[in-house]
Parts: C-alpha cells; structure tokens; sequence
C-alpha cells in the first residue's frame, strides 16, 4: 500500500467540492466561488450550496449542483477561462458524477430517484458533453431498476462500473451501446461505499459489515483480499487508487498490501 499526502496552499478559504486524478491534476472549489489548481485560480460567475466538481479535459470543467427545487439549469460546463459552454438540468438528489469516455454519467441516491419530475428518476444517467441527455437506466431496464446508486467507476474505455441498491450486484454499462452486464458479487462486499477497477480486479471500500476496510476481489478466481484499513471516507480513482481530501489538503492512496504485510 502506498500514500502520498499533498498540502494545499488555498489561502484560508474552505473547499466545498474537489476533484482529482491519479496523475495529480486537481480541481478544488471554494466558499468564494474561486476554482483551484495546481497551477492557476479561477473565479467563476455562480455559487452553488451542495456542488460536484468534475474535470472533463485539460480546457473544461464541470459544476453542478447536488439538489435542485426547480428545474432551472443546475449544470454549467465551464471553458478554462472561466466561461460557461454549456448549462443543463441534470436533477436532484445527485450521488456522484463521472466523466468518461467523452461522456458525462450521473448516478443519483433515492430522494431523487423517487421524488419529481427528472433525469433523477432513472437512478442513472448518460449525457454528452453539451449537457444532452442520450440514456437512462430504469426507463430503459425497468425490470432491474435502480432504488439507489452507491457508487459509479471507470472501467473499461468505453465502459463504467456501477452498484445499486437494492440488487447490490456490480453492473458493467457500455457507453457506446448503452447496453449492461451484471456481475454477481460477493455478499461480503454488500453495500459498499466506493469501487476502483483494475485490469484483473476491483477493489471495495467501506461495505455495511467492515466500514474501514478495503477489500480486492478478483473476477477471476472469485477471490476476497483483505486490504488496508482507514477510517475516513475515500474515493475512488481509476485503476486501484483512491482519494480523500480535507481542508489542508488531499491524499492519494493504492492499497495495493494486505494488511499484514504478504
């Protein structure tokens, strides 16, 4: 297992949302409506109360909002001078977001799925990257439909992981035939947190019976590794690593050890 903590240098201002990649490239957005870097700050023209911060590529970045009373536009793709591309509604009572293969997924907890009107309904959804809504899951699969999405990851190119409630099976959704495979899942592994997929493996963090441990569990073989143990939350990154930031700073790990050393 490896750590590698990083300082921030923000300027006393609180971080509401961040965003990173295993290369190190962050994204952290302040109180202050003043978007971070490594390298630059950038001020932008909203504010936002419960904010996801995503990065799309090296000259655009995604801010939204997690809840929504309305269905004004509560997504803005910004260019990298701070100007708004795109704006759309992306709905409420949103989990967590990913940016994928030129693609935006967003997965949503139950509030949403179950309250108004909205892309929220299908407990997962797909939009291009001008804010346009091309796939939804429980309108599509409505014999599988999705009651709460815990976690969405990176898989494959073309392809995320994603882990619902009440199935809590691992599902694989093409993104270029928005087709899904589901993966039957170990129970141990039953409401996990967050996942990260490797080339053989994915890794777990924080399921309902072990909430400070990660786990590997390899598709192969059908085998459980236990991993290290951290009581803070983590997300996840793409090919085994994960992330956890506070308000002096960010660190970067890959449980890549069991936890007695083997």
């Amino acid at each position: 297992m490896t750590r590698t903590p990083y300082p921030f240098e923000l300027h006393d201002q609180k971080i509401i949302d961040f965003d990173i990649d295993e290369y190190e490239n962050y994204l952290a957005l302040t109180e202050q409506n003043i978007v971070f870097t490594p390298y630059t700050q950038l001020k932008i023209p909203q504010s936002f109360k419960y904010p996801f911060i995503r990065r799309i590529n090296a000259s655009s970045f995604l801010i939204a909002s997690c809840r929504s009373a309305s269905t004004a536009d509560n997504a803005f793709i910004y260019n990298d001078q701070g100007e708004v591309v795109y704006s759309f509604y992306i709905g409420d009572a949103v989990e967590d977001i990913l940016i994928h293969n030129n693609k935006i997924v967003v997965s949503y907890f139950d509030e949403g799925i179950f309250g108004k009107d909205g892309p929220n309904n299908e407990g997962l959804c797909v939009f291009n990257l001008e804010g346009q809504k091309i796939f939804g899951y429980n309108s599509n699969y409505q014999d599988e439909m999705i009651a709460d999405c815990y976690a969405i990851c990176h898989d494959k190119n073309q392809s995320i992981l994603f882990y619902p409630y009440p199935e809590f099976q691992l599902y694989e959704l093409n993104l270029d035939t928005l087709q899904y495979q589901k993966i039957t899942t170990p129970e141990t592994l039953t409401g996990t947190y967050s996942i990260s997929s490797t080339q053989h493996t994915i890794v777990f963090h924080s399921p309902y019976a072990h909430k400070t441990q990660f786990f590997e569990w390899d598709r192969n073989d059908n085998s459980i590794t236990l991993l290290m143990m951290d009581d803070r939350r983590f997300k996840a990154l793409r090919n085994g690593y994960f992330y956890t930031f506070d308000q002096t700073g960010y660190e970067i790990i890959y449980p890549s050890s069991t936890i007695n050393g083997s």
